[in-house]
C-alpha cells in the first residue's frame, strides 16, 4: 500500500500541484476543455474495479507524478524521486493523467513555469505507460535520428522538409493552434514521434489523431488536367497520407524529362497516390487502370489496418502484445479475406509486379552495381528512358509490389515497357 503522505518535504521547484483543470486551465482554458474529453483526463475513471485503485501496477499509469515503478505483482522495481506525486502523496488532485504528467511538475507557482517539452516531443514521456514506444523506437520513424546530432538532423531536414521529417514542423503545419507560436530550432527538433500523429490535448479524431484532413497532392496526371488533386477517403489512414504522397507537379516532372535530375522520380514514399491511382507520369496514348482492390469498403482504415495490426494480451497473461507501431505490414491483417495466407504474395500479385519491375529496370541505364542509375541526365538516358524511368521509380518507391494498388502498378509498368519497345 502507498503511504498517505510524503515522507520528506519535496523540493518546491520539482513538486506536483495537481488539479490541473484549475491550475493550468486558468490560463489554458481551450486546451483544458479539449483535454478533459480525452482518455488521459479520464484515466482514473477507467479503473472500474475497486481493487484496481489500490494496485500499484495499475495506478502508476492512471495517475500523475507517480515515478516509482512497480511490476504486475506489486513489487517495487525502481524507486523514483520524492516530488509529491501520487506515489508520494495520493490525492484526488493527481488522479488521472493530467497536464503535469507530460509537462512536468509546476510547483510552486505555475504562472512563470517553463513546461517540459523535450521529453514530451521525443516520446520518452509516453514510454512509461505505452508499450507502443518500444516498437516505434525500432521503426523507420524512430531511427531517423540515430547516428546524428540534433543539429545535423535539423540542418538536413530544414525548410519544407521539416513538415514531414521533424515532429515540431508537422505540428506547426498541421495544428498551428497547438504549437502556440513557438519557434522551430535545432534544440527542439525531433523526428516523427508519438505526438506528431497523436494530439495529447484533443480527442476530436479517433485515437487522438492530430489530423484526418484531405491532402492536396500537386499532380493528378491527365485525369486532373495535370494539376493538383485531393487524396481523401482513407479513414484513419489519412494521418499517413499527410506525408506519404508524391511531391512533383507537372512542370517539375517535365523538367526531369527535359533536363535530367539528380533526384528523379516522384519523391520517396508515394504510397497514398498509389492507393488512389493517380500522380505518376502517364504516357500519352496509353490506358491506366486506377481501381484498387483495397478500399475502405473492405479495409476500413486502409494504411492503419495493415501497417498497425495489433494483438492485445491482457497484462496478467503470458504473451507479447503487438501494438502496431513498428509500422511494418503484418500478414495476419490479411487473414480474414485471404484464407490465412502466409505471405503478402496473394495470387502471385507481388511476384508479377516484381517481374515487371525487373523487366523494365533492365531496359534503363544501370550503375556499376547493376541497379538502375540513381540520377538521370540527357546523355546516358534517352528521353523515352527518362519518361519510363519515372514509372520505375514510382513503383519501386511505393515498396508494396502491387499490394497498394495492383491494377495501377501493373498497367503503368506494362505501358512503360511497351513504350520503350515501340520503334
Amino acid at each position: 500500500m502507498m503511504t498517505s503522505v510524503a515522507t520528506t518535504p519535496p523540493p518546491l521547484s520539482t513538486a506536483y500541484l495537481g488539479d490541473n483543470a484549475t491550475t493550468c486551465g486558468s490560463c489554458h482554458q481551450t486546451l483544458k476543455e479539449s483535454w478533459s474529453a480525452t482518455p488521459h483526463a479520464n484515466a482514473w475513471q477507467t479503473l472500474v474495479d475497486d481493487t484496481a485503485t489500490t494496485q500499484l501496477y495499475c495506478i502508476q499509469c492512471h495517475s500523475t507524478g507517480f515515478d516509482d515503478e512497480y511490476n504486475f505483482s506489486g513489487q517495487l522495481v525502481t524507486a523514483g524521486q520524492n516530488t509529491d506525486g501520487y506515489d508520494d502523496n495520493p490525492r484526488t488532485g493527481l488522479q488521472g493523467v493530467q497536464c503535469e504528467a507530460c509537462h512536468g511538475p509546476m510547483s510552486p507557482n505555475p504562472a512563470p513555469h517553463t513546461p517540459q517539452l523535450a521529453t514530451a516531443f521525443s516520446g520518452e514521456v509516453c514510454a512509461k505507460c505505452h508499450l507502443h514506444y518500444d516498437e516505434w523506437r525500432t521503426s523507420a520513424h524512430g531511427t531517423v535520428l540515430d547516428g546524428m546530432t540534433r543539429e545535423e538532423f535539423f540542418d538536413e531536414w530544414d525548410g519544407s522538409c521539416s513538415v514531414c521529417h521533424i515532429s515540431e514542423g508537422f505540428i506547426m503545419a498541421k495544428d498551428s493552434a497547438d504549437w502556440a507560436g513557438m519557434t522551430l530550432t535545432a534544440e527542439n527538433a525531433n523526428q516523427v514521434t508519438c505526438v506528431t500523429c497523436h494530439d495529447p490535448h484533443s480527442d476530436d479524431n479517433s485515437s487522438q489523431l492530430r489530423t484526418l484532413a484531405d491532402v492536396s497532392s500537386p499532380y493528378g496526371g491527365p485525369a486532373y488536367n495535370n494539376g493538383a488533386y485531393m487524396i481523401t477517403g482513407l479513414g484513419k489512414g489519412m494521418i499517413c497520407a499527410q506525408c506519404h504522397h508524391a511531391r512533383r507537379s507537372s512542370s517539375s516532372i517535365q523538367s526531369q524529362f527535359n533536363n535530367g535530375s539528380a533526384h528523379p522520380g516522384p519523391h520517396e514514399s508515394p504510397q497514398a497516390d498509389m492507393v488512389m491511382g493517380y500522380a505518376t507520369y502517364e504516357i500519352p496514348g496509353y490506358t491506366y487502370v486506377r481501381d484498387a482492390q483495397h478500399t475502405t469498403s473492405n479495409v476500413a482504415d486502409m494504411c492503419v489496418d495493415c501497417h498497425m495490426y495489433t494483438v492485445a494480451v491482457p497484462y496478467d497473461q503470458a504473451g507479447t502484445p503487438v501494438k502496431g507501431h513498428s509500422f511494418a505490414p503484418d500478414v495476419r491483417a490479411c487473414a480474414g479475406c485471404h484464407n490465412n495466407t502466409p505471405t503478402f504474395d496473394v495470387e502471385g500479385v507481388q511476384s508479377e509486379i516484381t517481374h515487371l519491375l525487373d523487366s523494365l529496370g533492365v531496359m534503363l541505364p544501370q550503375d556499376t552495381t547493376g541497379h538502375v542509375m540513381a540520377a538521370t541526365d540527357t546523355i546516358v538516358w534517352t528521353r523515352k528512358q527518362r519518361e519510363a524511368g519515372y514509372t520505375y521509380l514510382f513503383v519501386e518507391q511505393d515498396k508494396s509490389k502491387g499490394v497498394h494498388n495492383y491494377n495501377y502498378a501493373r498497367t503503368m509498368l506494362e505501358n512503360a515497357i511497351t513504350y520503350l519497345l515501340a520503334p
